[in-house]
């Protein structure tokens, strides 16, 4: 484990701080000002982000990105989505619940989101936290960031003491980068951000009540 100083982590930490918040209000700008959802706006954002970074990367480094992995690291995302195939068929036939859910979820959430979050917080942020402060302060504070930002800590929320960790997205990040880690590859790192996402139409075409068991991890 790479050994960093405490100031170095404490600058770290102060920084993620910083940049969740100017995050939060570039959402909030883009939705007020567009009309657009909060999810859709703050998409929007990261797509250009994603697509700034892409076009900047050196060529090395891109093909290093998007270069070939073994078949095993896209396990993880297997075994997400079978495993929730498999729960929720199991759940709704031996104990079949009371009532349907109507709930839909926009394809974006799988098919969109994945990919442009990925690249910014993943092959973005969190590869210059990694550099700097090492693979485990610099993972952790990358799902610090990316938690963060789904908690909306604008500077009118923050006052309000509106501030908040999610723990589905923590985890999600946590388990992201140490996939990122191991293969130094994208793609299996958006297929696993998208299969867990995937979960929630899964559960709601199949068994709804998994939404309310797993209520924490989908906040």
């Amino acid at each position: 484990m790479t050994q960093v100083s405490p100031a170095r982590v404490a600058a770290g930490t102060v920084a993620v701080v910083l940049v969740s918040i100017v995050l939060a209000h570039l959402y909030q700008g883009v939705s007020s000002l567009s009309g657009l959802q909060p999810w859709q706006a703050a998409a929007s954002i990261n797509t250009v982000l994603a697509a700034a970074l892409l076009l900047t990367l050196p060529r090395a480094d891109l093909r290093r990105l998007v270069s070939r992995v073994p078949l095993w690291v896209y396990l993880p995302a297997v075994v997400i989505v079978l495993g929730s195939i498999i729960l929720s068929l199991a759940t709704a036939y031996f104990w079949p619940p009371a009532e349907v859910s109507d709930r839909s979820v926009p394809w974006a959430f799988v098919l969109w989101i994945p990919i442009v979050e990925e690249v910014v917080f993943r092959a973005g942020f969190g590869s210059v936290l990694r550099s700097r402060l090492g693979n485990f302060c610099g993972a952790w504070l990358s799902a610090v960031l990316f938690a963060l930002v789904h908690a909306a800590p604008t500077i009118s929320n923050l006052t309000a003491g509106q501030l908040g960790l999610p723990l589905g997205p923590f985890l999600l990040a946590l388990a992201c980068e140490a996939l990122m880690i191991k293969s130094g590859r994208i793609l299996p790192v958006v297929l696993l951000h998208a299969a867990c996402n995937l979960t929630v139409f899964i559960f709601s075409q199949l068994d709804s009540r998994w939404l309310k068991w797993l209520g924490l991890l989908y906040l």
